[in-house]
């Protein structure tokens, strides 16, 4: 599975995605549905194998930090994943 993130501008130092790079394990993620989750090293960094599912929906999920300080009147973001 893929995810795309844009980032907040330099202004703000929060990050979107918290432990997005798996560098502290499955820290933050949450298992959706009956998949399988591992952390698997590979030579451009960590990347999260998911496996096992049941249903289209079953994955991960994360509640997304969003510091209100950081955000504009008619900003726009576009989060996507796979």
């Amino acid at each position: 599975d893929n995810l795309s993130v844009k980032k907040l501008s330099l202004k703000c130092r929060s990050e979107l995605v918290r432990n997005k790079d798996y560098e502290d394990g499955g820290k933050y993620w949450v298992r959706a549905g009956s998949a399988h989750l591992d952390i698997e090293a590979l030579p451009s960094g960590n990347a999260l194998k998911i496996s096992k599912k049941e249903n289209k929906w079953h994955g991960v999920s994360q509640i997304l930090y969003l510091e209100k300080s950081c955000l504009k009147e008619n900003e726009r973001f576009q989060i996507s994943g796979m």
